[in-house]
């Protein structure tokens, strides 16, 4: 009787672990994205998520707050901040646990802006800004910025850029063009995100 209930559970066992596991798919995106493989890549590791029609919605803009919670989030896997109290804002806590952890100056990112979509040259500067503190490392410096469109920016944040271009983080467009005041999408956004995770240099403590 004892070898048939140990035949039963190796067989049960068997039936388990030979059933396949299906990756998160999404309604409007295919293997023909461009971003597909890190989109998919994250949604299996539950870094980012899609909406509740089944949609990813690679295109659409990313807020401040959207931002904020995602680069938190990987860089302290398993944080409170959620619940920290800062304003009735729900991404306000990761802005305070970013500013606690001395990630960011305070005041970097206003209660204000985040609802609003962020663009590209300010997410650069507010990735630059958390990579220097959260890595506590300057970059070795092999690349030069070689973007045809940012002849006008300012020192600073040529510096931030020069920073995520030598960290590996962004690397623009085909045409070299880096499009600074375009909105951050959630595709580009997933991106970034899959090559700050590609060394595990920011997965901390909490």
């Amino acid at each position: 009787m004892k070898k048939r209930i140990v035949m039963i559970i190796c067989v049960m066992v068997m039936l388990i672990t030979a059933m396949p596991v299906y990756a998160i798919s999404f309604s409007d995106l295919n293997e023909g994205h461009w971003a597909y493989n890190n989109i998919i890549n994250l949604a299996n590791q539950g870094v980012v998520n899609g909406y509740e029609d089944g949609s990813f919605r690679p295109e659409n803009m990313v807020t401040y707050g959207e931002f904020m919670k995602l680069v938190i989030c990987t860089s302290v896997p398993g944080n409170n901040y959620a619940n920290l109290s800062g304003s009735n804002h729900w991404a306000s806590g990761y802005v305070l646990g970013a500013e606690l952890r001395g990630f960011l100056p305070a005041g970097t990112v206003s209660l204000e802006k985040l609802d609003q979509p962020i663009d590209r040259i300010n997410m650069a500067k507010l990735l630059a800004l958390i990579d220097a503190r959260v890595t506590a490392k300057d970059y070795k410096k092999t690349k030069e910025l070689d973007f045809v469109d940012i002849g006008g920016l300012p020192n600073e944040y040529l510096q931030y850029l020069e920073r995520l271009v030598n960290r590996g983080f962004i690397k623009g467009n085909p045409d070299k063009t880096f499009k600074p005041t375009d909105n951050l999408s959630r595709a580009e956004m997933v991106t970034i995100l899959v090559r700050v995770m590609g060394g595990g240099a920011w997965w901390i403590k909490k």
